[in-house]
This record gives C-alpha cells, structure tokens and sequence, in this order.
C-alpha cells in the first residue's frame, strides 16, 4: 500500500473486500457455476429504457470480469470463499467461449480472449492451475479457429480488431506465446494505417465522426483504442511502424481538444449526457489519459505528457462539479479514480496518488450509503460494482494491482521489457 493510500484511504480495502462479499452472495449458483442479474439500458421503441437480465460471459459487463474481481479480491484479504465464487463465475464464462466465436466476438473487452485473460490471470493469483490450464486452452483454441481466418468488421477497441489485438497480447504477456503474438502482428498493419488515416482526418479540420455517427475520439471506438495495441506491440516487438502509428493516432485526437473543456467527440453509450461523457473511460479524458499514460511510459514523447496533464485536468473539472452518483469505471468515480492511481504510479508522481485517495474516499461514502446506481443496478467490471470494488483494490495496491484498462502496466510485462 501506499504511504499515500495509508494515510488518506486507509479502509479501501476493506471497502473493496465489503462489495466483493455482497457480489458473492448475490450470485445465482449452481452444478459449479454462477451468475448474476444486472439491471441494464436497453434501446426499446428507439428509448433507452433499464431491464433486468442475467449477464453474459465477457469480461467488461460479464461473468469473467466478475469473477477475475473477486479472484483478485481473495488473494488480497485470503478469503477463500470469494476464491470459490470467483472459478463458478470463470468458468460459467469459459462454457461460454464456442458461442462468443460462433458471433465473432474475439476480443478483450467483450469476447472470448477477454474471458481467457481472466481465467489465466486470476488462475495464477488464487493458485488454480485448473483454471489456468483452462485458459491456456481456450486462448489456443481462439487463434487456431478464428483470428488467423478473418478480420472483424470493426477496427475499435471495444468490439473490433483492435480489442482482438489487445486480447492476444494481454493473453500473450502471461504465458509468453510467440503465437499469440504473430496473430496480433497479422492486425497490426490495418490498425497503423487507420491511425495514419484518422490523423490526416483530423488535420484537414474535419469533424471527429464518422458519416455513420461512430467517435473517431476516445477509448471505445477511437483513436486512442487503436493506440493501446500498437504501442504494446512495437514495446513487445520493436516493430516501429506500430509506435509511429500510435503516435498517429494521438495526433489525431491532439487536434480535437476543445481546449480547456474536453476533446470533442461523441458518447460511445449513447444515453450519457455530454460531461459524463466528456470525463468517461469509454469515451473522454479518463480513457484518453490512460492511453498517453502507456504513450509516454513507451516513448518518453513530452507531447503524450501534455495529453495526460489535458486529461487529468478535465477529470479534475468533473470532480469540481455536480457529478451525480455514477461511481463505474466506464463513466463515473472509479475510471477518474483509476486514472489518477496509473499517473501516479506510471509518472512516480505522489501528487496524484494523494488526489486518487480524496477520490477514494468520496468512493467509499458513496459505497457505504448505498447512494449509487452503478453498484444497485450492475454487478459487471466496466458498468458496475466489481469495477468499484477493483478501483477500491487499486487504491490499496497501486503498482501491484492491475488496470483493466491496460493489462500490459504493472509487473515483467509488455510494457515493462527492456
């Protein structure tokens, strides 16, 4: 923990093993496996409107982000009861990985080597070879039968080629498969000249979206999303065509910053209302800070420094004004707060650690009043309480603790190699 963390936050652990708890006996399980209800936003008669449903298998909104949560819950307060919960979930979303394939949903976020990801990294953290060998499988099994025989229909991040690339590499820095690699290399190419086209995009003046409305800015579906996988595969394979374009990329998004207020752009989830979106992980600063966070620990390039100061400045502006309780990691509290916890541990910087503490401690008033929509309505890692609860677990472990906005930032990995 740090000193920081220590003096400012000292219950966030605790906060964090209190939501983990709650998870745990919600869960709907059965035969060595479980689930959850969420009370999510579904487009019904062209009006967003909240339905209870049970969730899917991936890791941003499913049962695998759930379950790596508390996987990583139970090694920090060695609570083998969460341990127990954390494999049904993994494995309800491991039964689930032939129809993730069957509907080309391959990638991190949303898709089958997202899924893989968790069950090896969560499999190493509780000691479960099982459940790692189980992983290993369905990672294999992902390049043999899908990423080697076609291209998404989408280059983002969140459901597209780049979410593929970046699941192959966080999959890869875990288990140092040269294979995983290579399918990753086969996507590198498109993403570099998409990067190249968005930055000659945006110096002509034109408008950051595209003619079917989808943001060219952001981490969803925008230029920074495309930036996460090339910078982790030129750092992982020297290949600096990939940085070069990353560095396109953020070029790109560089030119669409409405200075002082935020980039321009537009909601990736379309309900949010414009300062939401403006600070959020999906679509603004939080999302596009991490990003120049990677950037400038990758290169040393002063201009992605800048970028990370613009971004910390419009969270900070967000946190100064009536934010309302959205305390998720993809629009509310945990992705500012996970924000200020990577700039401080990246740019060894105690300032933003301090600052992630204050967050943290709003965090927990909001957790123990129950005055949140994200941890009522959601259970999932991006739109609900295990994203709170893994913020939580951040502020208590900075460097230790993974984000899962970047796999590759903590520990031997990707990013770290030299």
């Amino acid at each position: 923990m740090t000193a920081a963390a220590q003096r400012t936050a000292p219950n966030a652990v605790e906060g964090a093993a209190r939501i983990g708890r709650t998870l745990a006996a919600a869960a709907i399980r059965h035969g060595g496996r479980c689930t959850w209800v969420a009370d999510e936003l579904v487009p019904i008669d062209n009006t967003w409107t909240r339905q209870a449903r049970t969730i899917g298998p991936d890791l941003g909104t499913g049962n695998a982000g759930i379950g790596w949560f508390l996987a990583r819950l139970s090694g920090a307060v060695e609570d083998d009861g969460l341990a127990v919960v954390a494999v049904e979930a993994l494995r309800t979303g491991i039964d689930a990985i032939d129809l993730l394939l069957s509907g080309d949903r391959l990638g991190y976020y949303d898709g089958a080597l997202g899924v893989a990801w968790a069950a090896v990294d969560a499999g190493r953290t509780i000691d479960r070879g099982d459940v790692v060998e189980i992983g290993l499988r369905a990672a294999e099994s992902i390049v043999e039968r899908s990423v080697k025989s076609g291209r998404s229909s989408s280059p983002t991040l969140f459901g597209g080629d780049a979410g593929v690339m970046t699941g192959l590499l966080a999959v890869a820095e875990l288990v140092d498969e040269p294979l995983l690699v290579e399918a990753a290399g086969a996507l590198s190419g498109d993403l570099a000249r998409l990067a190249a086209n968005l930055s000659e995009h945006a110096l002509r003046g034109a408008p950051p979206w595209s003619t079917d409305g989808r943001s060219y800015v952001g981490l969803a579906e925008g230029a920074s999303g495309l930036a996460v996988p090339l910078l982790a595969f030129g750092r992982a394979t020297g290949d600096s065509a990939a940085l070069d374009a990353a560095a396109e990329a953020a070029l790109a998004e560089r030119a669409w910053f409405a200075t002082p207020e935020k980039w321009l752009g537009s909601p990736f989830h379309p309900w949010l209302d414009a300062a939401s979106a403006a600070c959020s992980l999906c679509s603004g600063a939080a999302g596009i800070g991490q990003a120049r966070l990677s950037a400038y620990e990758v290169t040393g390039d002063l201009r992605e420094l800048a970028d990370v100061a613009a971004a910390i400045e419009v969270v900070r502006g967000g946190l100064a004004g009536p934010h309302g309780p959205d305390t998720s990691l993809c629009h509310g509290l945990s992705g500012w707060l996970d924000l200020l916890l990577s700039a401080g541990v990246v740019l060894d910087e105690q300032i933003h650690l301090y600052a992630a503490a204050r967050v943290g401690e709003e965090l927990l008033w909001l957790t123990d009043s129950g005055d949140s929509r994200s941890l009522v309505d959601n259970p999932s890692l991006l739109l609900g309480a295990a994203g709170v609860g893994l913020a939580l677990l951040r502020l208590d472990d900075p460097a230790g603790v993974p984000s899962v906005t970047h796999p590759f930032r903590t520990g031997c990995g990707l990013l770290r190699r030299q």
